[in-house]
């Protein structure tokens, strides 16, 4: 999206615009007399407990709108634009609605990787404290 529509259209502020343009910020949430400027972390698609990557989405919620700034697909946006295509009852539930199904699918792709990592945390305290496997083998596993 053209920084000149978020800026001259939307009226967004320039540090949230300049946000969007540069990646890599901590997650946060803004509250601007007109709309909220949000910051989310989804996770990439090539995510698993051997390698933990995530890609930012910055977006801002308006009364009517919710728009999304991001520099990679995110399949949680266009899970929610099919589901809005399909059915426009989403969009009458209003703005708040769809970015909360926006967040809702982003901490779902979230959960079989923590699963993951609970599994293989619980392997490595079985293992530390029945000793199965030799102590250096297990402080590899850990680093």
């Amino acid at each position: 999206m053209d920084d000149h529509v978020l800026l001259d259209v939307f009226k967004f502020h320039p540090l949230t615009v300049e946000d969007c343009r540069l990646n890599r910020h901590h997650p946060k949430v803004e509250e601007f007399p007109d709309y909220i400027y949000f910051i989310v972390h989804a996770l990439r698609t090539d995510a698993s407990p051997d390698r933990f990557n995530t890609v930012e989405l910055d977006g801002y919620l308006g009364r009517n709108y919710v728009v999304s700034y991001h520099h990679e697909n995110f399949s949680s946006i266009d899970k929610v634009k099919k589901s809005v295509q399909v059915s426009p009852v989403a969009c009458q539930k209003g703005a708040a609605f769809v970015l909360h199904h926006i967040i809702d699918n982003i901490v779902d792709e979230y959960l079989p990787v923590m699963d993951d990592f609970d599994e293989r945390i619980n392997s490595l305290e079985d293992n530390i404290f029945s000793l199965n496997r030799p102590n250096k083998e297990i402080l590899e596993e850990i680093l």
